[in-house]
């Protein structure tokens, strides 16, 4: 596995090939080739193992996040937003 020709002359195949039908990993982790192999991995703000899944990392319920103290923060796919309340002004990460 992971090479390809007559048992002498042999080649590394390309697994990270992103054809539909032949991606090795889960829809939408990322993949590396190895020299015979292959390594597949989640990307930030989401968990799992990258190869049969990859889900959304809820950094608001987990505390992860970097809003500010009286903002208020909302999760989504593969992030999060942070808002200032009525009154403040700011990015949400800071707000006076």
């Amino acid at each position: 596995d992971g090479f390809t020709g007559n048992g002498v002359d042999c080649e590394d195949i390309i697994d990270c090939n992103h054809s539909p039908n032949s991606y090795p990993c889960h829809r939408i982790s990322l993949c590396s080739d190895t020299i015979g192999s292959y390594i597949c991995w989640c990307p930030a703000g989401y968990n799992g193992d990258g190869y049969n899944n990859c889900s959304d990392t809820d950094e608001c319920l987990l505390g992860t996040h970097n809003c500010a103290s009286v903002a208020s923060c909302q999760n989504i796919r593969g992030s999060y937003i942070c808002q200032c309340p009525n009154g403040y002004f700011g990015d949400g990460t800071q707000c006076v």
